[in-house]
């Protein structure tokens, strides 16, 4: 075996589903979870593949929020970043649907806020849902690249506060339409004495991209390059169905 210079990229793909419907039946669901596990070596989501669940019945004008907690399981210390990418042009039926997401998800506003054990929470990002920001004053950072949202000791825990903002002036052109953005999570393995090999891998060159783009966010005093570096990668493709109802409150009076 190589000294512990010797560096291994593993991938492994999560893929899940947030659904966003506008109406006006309220159903509050629990708490999301982003897990690495310690046996499986696995970025994994509970209770289902499903980030957001609090994200199902919305109407124009509304602001709801998701929590995602956060949980390391692994004996290994991690660093755990996040960035957003367009959804792949596979995940539309045909080339008016795709460009009509890329319209929606950048109408949406998306708040994210980050609550670290025994640390003050802080906004990691406020802009389009999209991750890529805009020139508004009020947006914070972007998810074009990997946001560091630290290092997750062994137990250790946080949430993601996801707040997503409907604007009321949202038209009928995005009736029963769907926006979609990619999420990825990156997870930089600090410590850990044997390879973790697994034959599912399904994109490599998604954890190089990582890889290369983390070493813009390196923490101070990191020792990666003495450990073995593995990046798990957990790809969530994220879909809001909007239905926009013109009128419907006066219709219920």
């Amino acid at each position: 075996m190589e000294s512990r210079n010797i560096k291994k990229i593993t991938t492994i793909l999560i893929i899940t589903i947030m659904a966003i419907a506008i109406n006006f039946t309220r159903v509050f669901a629990e708490d999301s979870k982003v897990i690495y596990e310690d046996n499986s070596n696995r970025i994994v989501t509970l209770p289902g593949d499903d980030l957001f669940l609090n994200f199902k019945e919305l109407y124009p004008g509304e602001i709801i929020e998701q929590n995602i907690q956060i949980y390391n399981k692994n004996k290994n210390i991690i660093d755990l970043y996040l960035r957003a990418e367009e959804a792949s042009a596979d995940k539309f039926e045909n080339k008016d649907l795709e460009n009509l997401s890329k319209e929606l998800i950048n109408i949406l506003s998306l708040e994210l806020t980050l609550k670290l054990d025994g640390e003050e929470e802080k906004k990691i990002y406020s802009g389009p849902a999209s991750g890529i920001t805009s020139e508004e004053k009020d947006d914070i950072g972007t998810m074009t690249k990997p946001i560091l949202l630290g290092e997750f000791k062994t137990n250790s825990k946080a949430v993601i506060v996801a707040k997503l903002s409907v604007p009321e002036s949202l038209g009928n052109k995005y009736q029963n339409s769907e926006a979609k953005v990619k999420w990825v999570f990156s997870c930089d393995v600090k410590e850990n004495k044997d390879y973790i090999e697994d034959e599912n891998t399904e994109s490599d060159n998604e954890a190089n991209k990582d890889k290369e783009q983390n070493k813009d966010n390196v923490v101070t005093g990191d020792n990666t390059s003495m450990l073995m570096s593995i990046i798990l990668i957990g790809v969530s493709t994220l879909t809001i169905i909007v239905l926009v109802i013109k009128n419907l409150r006066n219709k219920n009076k």
